[in-house]
């Protein structure tokens, strides 16, 4: 039993790792500097490095040397800050951030995994301003309800020195779709929006379509059959790719049941047409500016007019009386990778463990980005 509250005392440990192998242990430097991060908490994170001998081995020089990477990061970070924001949200229609870094993309040897970072630098910037954002209209980091508008940073990977813009633009409701799999049953890769929707209308039932923030329609049923209503839904994490596919297979298994039920198989549309546009670049990347919505909150958070997607959700279990809701998502989906800026998504702490459980299905789309 502890005899007091439980504190941590910083340590004096060196910057290394220890790698043993036939049992010998190598100490591997790891360079990482303190430093403030986007909202003024100090943060160890991962930096360049400048270590320069004398021919006799005497150091000359050894500290923290500020990479383009780095560099690029703080210039989006100070410029966002600095910037005459309106007096309330939404700041924005889309915040595009197009960035072209030299860096990492690496295939692993285990399905379509990979280690990147024009995907960190993805992950960094979305949470980041999400979060910057927050504490400038005084809301907690982990907030799920402000409405910024839509952050969408592209980040590609090309020899060559770092290019960088910035720039807000207005909301489009046409996205670049790419190739969906070829049927429902052996889906290797997201499905496209028309797929979606093909699927969705041959199931037949009522339909209570409610426009999204961008125009897209959220092809929401309502089906009669047998029992209590329950209300099936997917796609509120619009990256979590396996969510409507699951959905759409569970909706074809419950109207041959003649189950009574209302269906919306993807509440984020337009989250899910960005993912499409982004995987286009980076496949492999979990994406999760796509998470949310076009105004940039969480779609099951929203509780104040108008409420756009969140309408359909509340619509179809008005209209049935429903009092069950499956909410289908996606796993691995709570997986993050920011190393500028604490690696945790403020307020997600709790999501390193996944609150939820799994439905087998076979076969399940391969990929980061469709493993969802």
């Amino acid at each position: 039993m502890l005899a007091g509250p439980l504190g941590f005392v910083a340590g004096d440990q060196p910057l290394t790792y220890v790698v043993t192998s036939g049992g010998v242990d190598t100490p591997v430097f790891a360079p990482n500097a303190l430093r403030p991060d986007h909202l003024g908490t100090p943060n160890l994170t991962p930096c360049g490095w400048l270590r320069i001998t004398d021919a006799a081995g005497a150091v000359l020089e050894d500290g923290p040397l500020a990479t383009e990477y780095e560099a690029l990061f703080r210039t989006v970070m100070q410029t966002l800050a600095a910037h005459p924001w309106p007096a309330s949200a939404p700041y924005f229609d889309v915040l595009a951030i197009t960035a072209t870094i030299p860096g990492i993309e690496r295939p692993l040897p285990y399905g379509d995994e990979v280690i990147s970072t024009a995907e960190a630098l993805h992950e960094d910037f979305y949470f980041a301003i999400n979060e910057l954002l927050k504490q400038r209209t005084g809301l907690p980091p982990g907030d799920r309800t402000l409405q910024p508008g839509q952050i969408v940073p592209d980040i590609m990977i090309a020899d060559g020195p770092a290019r960088l813009t910035v720039a807000l633009q207005p909301h489009s409701a046409t996205r670049t779709i790419l190739r969906g799999p070829a049927t429902l049953e052996d889906a290797d890769r997201p499905l496209t929006p028309d797929q979606i929707a093909a699927r969705t209308d041959a199931l037949g039932g009522s339909r209570h379509d409610i426009a999204s923030v961008q125009g897209r329609p959220l092809l929401a049923r309502i089906f009669d059959g047998d029992g209590p209503a329950v209300l099936l839904s997917a796609g509120q994490h619009a990256n979590e790719t396996s969510a409507p596919l699951g959905a759409l297979r569970a909706a074809e298994v419950m109207r041959g049941g003649n189950q009574r039920f209302a269906f919306i198989p993807c509440e984020n549309p337009d989250g899910y047409a960005l993912h499409h546009q982004l995987r286009a670049r980076n496949p492999r990347h979990m994406h999760h500016a796509a998470r949310y919505s076009a105004l940039g909150d969480d779609v099951e958070a929203r509780t104040t007019p108008p409420l756009h997607e969140k309408a359909a959700r509340l619509a179809l279990i008005e209209a049935t009386g429903a009092r069950l809701h499956l909410n289908l998502h996606g796993y691995p989906a709570h997986e993050w990778t920011r190393p500028l800026t604490g690696y945790l998504p403020a307020g997600f702490d709790l999501w390193t463990i996944p609150k939820g459980f799994f439905i087998p299905a076979s076969p399940i789309p391969r990929g980061r980005s469709s493993r969802r």
